[in-house]
């Protein structure tokens, strides 16, 4: 699981993803989504694009069974 600080597009976290990409190894990564709001909540943001702790624990439970 990676947790990109920005656009998940072209980030560490997809480097990471193809690097493994050949293995069996299971990659989820989060990040934002290429876009350029003009005014936004922080908050709402991060919700929208599955940042919050509450989905990134549920989805990180959900890979483990």
């Amino acid at each position: 699981m990676t947790l990109e600080d920005g656009i998940l597009e072209g980030g560490y976290c997809q480097t990471i993803a193809s690097y493994l990409g050949d293995s069996a190894v299971r990659v989820q990564n989060y990040g934002l989504q290429k876009a350029y709001p003009d005014r936004y909540d922080v908050n709402e943001l991060l919700a929208q694009n599955g940042l919050t702790a509450d989905n990134i624990a549920q989805q990180a439970l959900k890979a483990l069974n």
